[in-house]
């Protein structure tokens, strides 16, 4: 799949036999980016192992080994060898977080409305995890929950209103 200037390759490996057909294909897409002048810059090139394999192995484009990741971030997702979505709602969380801090330590004025407003266009849109992909129905429903924690009990506890 390409987008863009971004390229991604899945296949299932149960066997040796896979394995080297998803070789082979690398080896391909090296001969097509290189006949349309379509480089890859091969040392950002990674390879992430999804699921638990006894075939684990490496990869090589133009005889460089490609570096093994176990996540890495893409259009703003961050994707584990475990697929789950943990951490994903753990760095939304930290990232609406520091924003509140923000807002409570330069923010004197601390009408609600003010308030309200500055977590609604601030803080609310980073809470909100962003999912690229689909995840099952109860991974789904937790990030949700995660989500609306994160978005609904923060500004009691960082403005001090609502109820104690």
């Amino acid at each position: 799949m390409k987008f863009a200037d971004d390229t991604k390759i899945f296949c299932r490996v149960n066997s040796i036999a896979d394995r080297e057909r998803l070789q082979n294909d690398l080896d391909k897409l090296i001969s097509w980016s290189e006949e349309w002048q379509m480089l890859f810059n091969i040392s950002k090139c990674k390879v992430m192992h999804i699921g638990k394999s006894e075939l684990e192995s490496h990869h090589f484009m133009k005889n460089q080994q490609l570096q093994t990741v176990c996540q890495e971030k893409d259009l703003g997702v961050m994707i584990t060898n475990d697929v789950k979505v943990s951490q994903q709602c753990q760095q939304a969380y930290n990232k609406a977080s520091r924003i509140l801090g923000l807002i409570n330590r330069t923010i004197e004025y601390r009408h609600k409305n003010i308030l309200l407003r500055l977590y609604k266009s601030l803080v609310r849109p980073r809470g909100r995890p962003n999912f690229g992909f689909g995840f099952g129905a109860e991974t789904a429903r937790s990030a949700v929950s995660a989500s609306v924690s994160i978005t609904v009990t923060k500004p009691r506890q960082s403005f001090g209103f609502g109820r104690n």
